[in-house]
Order: structure tokens, then sequence, then C-alpha cells
């Protein structure tokens, strides 16, 4: 954990782990209903995403929900403090731990290339871009749609966008001791002041079992920050997956998430309606 040195720096200091501080199982109240279930899942994600990490013990800590919802038939949460590492560190480390279900002496592969069959469509009819582009047009005009909902004078404002590039010279995740090697020579910042902020991760195309439970979604997202919408893409099994997180009494999530897919929507059917660029 991390304790304030008497020079007044932060360090890291060795302490003992006691798992019942960490592993959270939470209780629900008992129904049938799938939605439900969905109702009590998002609650309690809202509030642990809103408290704090201790800052009296490790950074981290396990949820495990017992019970169904529409998604899945169980959900684990890892709740990670930034301290510990980025997403890219973080669920390299995850899946570093991980093998395929198919075969577990091969190691999980990474498609930089990801094909799914609707952004592929898109792909090809417009000018050969990547689904990176797909996503980020569908993201940015679903926000400016938002914007436009909640206030007419939207239409005429202007936004600003910041990217931040990596350049990490890697092709794919790496190994917990390799990242220990290298987590030194990077320095994390912290966006400040910011609206919205996208980000995106690159799962394994095998699917994985997780103690012996086949794992049939992979999702993460981000919690802490000052910015009101937190947009995270991540791939698995060639099927990509969008979190939304937004300030709860601020964005109307309901009319934000309908903004999001008739941007979609709208760029598909503006795709299909252009001549292919196939060069085939």
């Amino acid at each position: 954990m991390q304790v304030r040195g008497e020079d007044g720096t932060m360090k890291w200091k060795r302490v003992e782990v006691r798992p019942e501080e960490h592993i959270k199982v939470p209780i629900f109240p008992k129904t049938e209903s799938l939605e439900l279930y969905d109702k009590y899942f998002d609650e309690y994600m809202s509030r642990i995403l809103m408290e704090r990490t201790p800052q009296d013990k490790p950074l981290w800590e396990i949820h495990v929900i017992k019970y169904p919802t529409s998604n899945a038939a169980g959900t684990l949460i890892f709740k990670l403090h930034h301290a510990l590492g980025d997403g890219y560190s973080l669920m390299g480390a995850l899946l570093s731990c991980l093998r395929r279900a198919d075969d577990p002496s091969l190691p999980l592969t990474f498609s930089f290339q990801e094909i799914i069959t609707i952004t592929n469509i898109i792909q090809e009819r417009l000018l050969q871009v990547t689904i990176n582009d797909v996503i980020t047009g569908v993201i940015f005009y679903g926000v400016r749609l938002y914007m436009e909902e909640i206030d007419n004078k939207a239409r005429t404002a202007n936004s600003t966008g910041l990217v931040l590039l990596s350049t990490r010279n890697i092709g794919s995740y790496q190994s917990v001791q390799d990242m220990m090697k290298a987590v030194a020579k990077h320095i994390y910042g912290t966006l400040r002041n910011s609206s919205v902020v996208i980000s995106n991760l690159i799962g394994p195309v095998e699917p994985m079992p997780l103690a012996n439970h086949p794992v049939k979604g992979l999702y993460f997202t981000m919690s802490g920050g000052p910015e009101s919408i937190d947009i995270a893409v991540m791939s698995y099994r060639r099927i990509l997956r969008i979190t939304l997180k937004t300030q709860k009494g601020f964005i109307d999530e309901q009319k934000f998430k309908l903004c999001m897919v008739k941007a979609f929507e709208d760029i598909s059917r503006a795709a299909m309606e252009m001549p292919s660029k196939s060069k085939g």
C-alpha cells in the first residue's frame, strides 16, 4: 500500500493482505425477475464506482456477484486503483493469468484487426477506415446528438476533443514480469477539466474460462475522475462491447444511450446507401 514518508513523498510499503477486507460478496433481495437483478446489479455498480478506494489498505477489491442478470449467470468485478497501473498494464496482468478454453497449453491471442460484421460493412463502404475510426465516429456523433437534445444552443456550439496516443513500441499484452521491468519507465498523468473520456482495450480472440467457468463477456470502465461521461470500448471473441458510465443527476442515462444507438443506426444507414469502395 502507499504511505507518506517523513520527507512527505508517497512510497510503497509491503503489508499483510487480509482477504476478507478485499473480497466482497454482496447480498441482493431474492427474486425470480432478471429485470430486478439487473436493477440491483446496476445500483451496486454505481455505488462501488462512487466509493473512494480505502487508502489504509492495498488498493484493490474483488466483488463476487452470485446472482444472474440478463447478460450472465454471475459477475466478477475487479476494482483496481490507478496507482497499481493503467488499464493496459492491469488488463495484461489479469489476462496473463488466464488460458484458452479450447487448449490451455496455448496462449491467448489478440487481433489488432478485429472484424465485426456490421462495422466491417461500414469499413468497406466508407474510406477503408479502421474499426477504431468507425466507433470513434459513432461516439462523437452520439455525444453531439445528446448535446442537441438537451440544449438547442449546442447545435452551433463548438466542442474540443483531445486525443492521447500510446507511444509504446509493443504489439500485444506483456506478462506481469515484463511489465514490472518497464513500469518504472512510464509516467502516468491525469486528465483534468474534461467532460468526456474515451478509452479502449483489445481483448483475446479465443474464449477463456475463469475457475472453470466460461467467460461470456469482458468489460472495463473508469471511476474517480472529474468527467461526466466515461466511454470504454473493449473487444472479446471478436465482439465489440461499449460501456457507458454517466454522472448521476446530470446526464440523462437513457437519453444518452438512445442517442448513441441512433448515431450508430444513422451511420450504418448512410454507409449502406454509399457505393462500395472495395478494391476487389
